[in-house]
């Protein structure tokens, strides 16, 4: 998980699997982790380039078993409702059909495919 701020999701492997395990986690408040832990559900954030604050967290966790045991359930039963793969299949699956059902307004497909947008296989020795 970063330690500094980011603009993509880094570590959310690492999150869900501890989530898979039962683990509580703790996790900085970057963009892409905010929509995976559940703020004390299943784990706990901290502000970025606070390490004060994560061992703060990790002493709350520590001293608090029971705390920590039930945000990890609670983190386990998270990923086998909304993350695992027939669930993210299923999510796909509508969406496709969603896409393919929605029909293009007249033209609105083909018209970005120009003889001028279309690459030229003879000028590059194709």
């Amino acid at each position: 998980m970063p330690i500094y701020p980011v603009d993509f999701q880094a570590g959310v492997t690492a999150i869900l699997e501890a989530m898979a395990m039962a683990k509580a986690v703790i996790c900085s408040r970057t963009p892409g982790q905010t929509d995976v832990i559940a703020e004390n559900q299943t784990g706990l954030y901290v502000e970025p380039g606070e390490p004060q604050a994560l061992r703060a967290q990790i002493e709350c966790l520590l001293q608090q078993p029971t705390l920590a045991t039930q945000m990890g359930q609670a983190g386990r039963a998270r990923v086998e409702a909304e993350m695992e793969l027939s669930h993210y299949a299923l999510q796909l699956q509508r969406t496709v059909q969603a896409a393919l059902q929605a029909e293009p307004a007249e033209g609105e497909l083909m018209s970005q495919f120009t003889p001028s947008t279309l690459p030229s296989y003879t000028q590059h020795g194709h």
